[in-house]
């Protein structure tokens, strides 16, 4: 079955021998299976040769310092053709590399809308640009809050703006994840007094002073935030996970993904729950629930991206009990319970790599044999040599490089959907592609006794969810709008008995945005012999209405464009199909997995430390609100 190329990102190689030079990829974090409460995180790494590595040259040029990824190493790869390109971290372009960087570097240079004004080559200048948007945005939240300032000596400390100096101050502190009681350091005070001598004026010398300013910028950007969702031009859908912090609060963590009304695609945290009692879904259920109601987009909540736990199944029918209760909202919980994609990757992953009975998978029982017999001749041969048992064969390196081979092909499918920008469209096609990866190997290792166990139990836990994805109309229909794929790609890659159940599961969702057309007027009796007037009565009635849903999937397919969200934003898709489109933003700005709670956990492990861990719920969604709020990355590994 033909299978078309996913985005791939791949992690530079580390040089060494091929023994231990393998890129480590973490795609997600505490994956979670109905049949298992904790999982591992799934590591993969493949050495290129076993006698030789290959170690591609490495990036000079300044324009790789402006891509999505920190590391100028990340190596990004086209959809279509499968070769190296270049992509913009500050919009949705990409240039191929095989023809140099001079097409990326004029992008980066060329005044706006076309470019982004970049000086050439100049990366401190970047940085510079950066420090002073901060400012200027600092500036601009401290006039729209501005509040009496209380001087803490005698000085007028005329040189400082006090409500700016807050907001850049709560920055610092966050994005760095700092101690509040830095403020109290008199070698870090001396540091900004010998810098400026009115910051003793202003910059309070107390660390509760210092949680007072992070609870009131919480509160200020809360409610900016709040407008944004409420006036999104999608529906809000929602990622969340439960996590154990390292002082040992339950928190779930809660992020909205929506399209906002300049038609942007963003994410932002809503919540950080401290979840107290047992963790079953009823609980869950109460805490979302408040948050919903905190931010006010009940009547716009659209789907739910979770891992597989059976504690997230319970929750959101308990979800739907509350919103029918309390706000005569119909909510279909299967429906709308979508599941993370690099979670799913990661079970079949283990299944594959670690075989168990429970699988139910038919086995050669010679084959199981013959291997046990080597395996006895090989411990009688070396059972007096305490190291010897150890010892890989060529045979052994053999199978290891066919298990590396094939983990490589889901670590590149996973960075290609843990992007923030990765949504629903994309993920029936990796399912499809790894699926056919694990039919290939079914196929080509049939009679091994090894490998043959290990394709079948990867496959049969992929296919599990692959057959869940019926439940929901979302995963088909994001294939059909995107304009490149229509019904074409399912007619062409699917059997044809999935076809037809496919169709009626979107004409189904098409139902709930299609107009209602309206009952036709009846012509009123007329005895009139003028033919003129019987002709202009005839052509007064309103002509039949147009599918907008037929319409377009009898129009020819769409090519040339970033991405599929962003056609359908367009002007022209929005004039041509109103309703269609509503339905297209709707469903293609569905995250592909729930990876955004895990970076937010990745970021809270950072704020609590060992020294820090009396933290209270409260400032720690408060902190990690502001991150997300803010637009801060954390700086993993730097002593800020």
């Amino acid at each position: 079955m033909h299978q078309q190329r996913l985005c791939f990102t791949l992690p530079p190689q580390q040089s060494g021998s091929a023994t231990s030079d393998g890129a480590v990829a973490q795609s997600s974090s505490h994956l979670q299976d109905q049949d298992n409460s904790q999982t591992s995180q799934c590591q993969s790494w493949r050495p290129d040769t076993l006698s030789t590595t290959s170690t591609p040259k490495p990036r000079t040029s300044w324009v790789f310092s402006h891509m999505p990824d920190w590391d100028i190493e990340t190596r990004y790869y086209s959809q279509r053709s499968g070769k190296e390109e270049w992509r913009c971290k500050y919009c949705d372009k990409t240039y191929s590399c095989s023809g140099g960087t001079a097409a990326p570097a004029k992008h980066l240079t060329d005044p706006p809308p076309d470019g982004h004004g970049l000086p050439k080559g100049a990366l401190r200048t970047a940085k510079v640009r950066s420090i002073r948007t901060i400012i200027e945005q600092a500036r601009v939240t401290a006039e729209e809050s501005a509040r009496k300032r209380r001087r803490l000596n005698d000085q007028y400390g005329d040189s400082i703006e006090p409500d700016q100096l807050e907001v850049l101050y709560v920055r610092f502190v966050t994005a760095c994840s700092l101690p509040f009681r830095l403020v109290e350091c008199p070698e870090f005070r001396a540091l900004l007094a010998y810098i400026n001598s009115d910051i003793d004026t202003w910059l309070p010398n107390t660390h509760q002073t210092i949680k007072r300013w992070i609870l009131r910028q919480y509160e200020d950007q809360k409610e900016k935030v709040k407008q944004r969702i409420q006036s999104a031009k999608s529906r809000i859908y929602i990622s969340c996970d439960l996590w154990t912090s390292p002082n040992s609060l339950a928190i779930l963590g809660v992020v909205a993904h929506y399209v906002t009304e300049d038609c942007q695609l963003e994410h932002h945290t809503l919540a950080l729950k401290d979840i107290d009692g047992d963790h079953d879904g009823s609980h869950l259920a109460v805490a979302i629930m408040d948050v919903i109601d905190d931010w006010g987009f009940a009547s716009k909540l659209g789907y739910f991206v979770m891992d597989n736990a059976g504690n997230n199944d319970t929750m959101i029918k308990c979800l739907s009990l509350a919103l029918l209760r309390q706000y005569d909202i119909r909510y279909d919980p299967i429906a709308h319970r979508l599941r993370c994609q690099g979670h799913i990757i990661n079970l079949a992953a283990k299944s594959f790599l670690f075989v168990t009975d429970k699988e139910k998978i038919e086995r050669d029982d010679s084959a199981a044999l013959h291997l046990r017999d080597a395996i006895e001749n090989y411990f009688k041969k070396w059972g007096e040599v305490n190291c010897a048992g150890d010892e890989l064969s060529a045979e052994d390196w053999a199978t290891v490089e066919k298990i590396m081979s094939f983990l490589e092909k889901l670590k590149m499918t996973t960075k290609a959907l843990e992007s923030s920008f990765a949504t629903l469209d994309n993920v029936l096609l990796a399912m499809d592609f790894v699926l056919a990866q694990f039919e290939v190997g079914k196929e080509t290792f049939a009679n091994d006794p090894i490998m043959a166990p290990m394709y079948n139990s990867g496959w049969a836990k992929l296919d599990k969810y692959y057959r869940l994805t019926d439940e929901s109309p979302a995963y088909v229909a994001a294939i059909v709008l995107h304009p490149s794929h229509k019904w074409h790609y399912i007619h062409e890659n699917w059997k044809r008995e999935w076809v037809t159940p496919s169709k009626k599961l979107v004409a189904t969702l098409w139902d709930d945005y299609k107009p209602i057309a309206s009952p036709p007027l009846t012509e009123p009796q007329s005895n009139t012999t003028n033919e003129f007037l019987r002709w202009r009565n005839k052509h007064l009635q309103p002509s039949p209405m147009t599918d907008e849903y037929e319409h377009y999937c009898k129009s020819e397919r769409v090519y040339g464009f970033t991405s599929a969200l962003t056609w359908w934003l367009e002007e022209t898709q929005q004039k041509t199909y109103p309703n269609l489109s509503k339905m297209a933003v709707d469903i293609l700005s569905i995250p592909a997995m729930s990876a955004e709670p895990e970076r937010l956990f990745s970021g809270t492990k950072i704020t609590i430390t060992d020294r820090r861990n009396r933290m209270g719920s409260d400032i720690i969604e408060a902190t990690e609100c502001l991150k997300s709020w803010f637009g801060i990355r954390d700086f993993e590994g730097m002593a800020c």
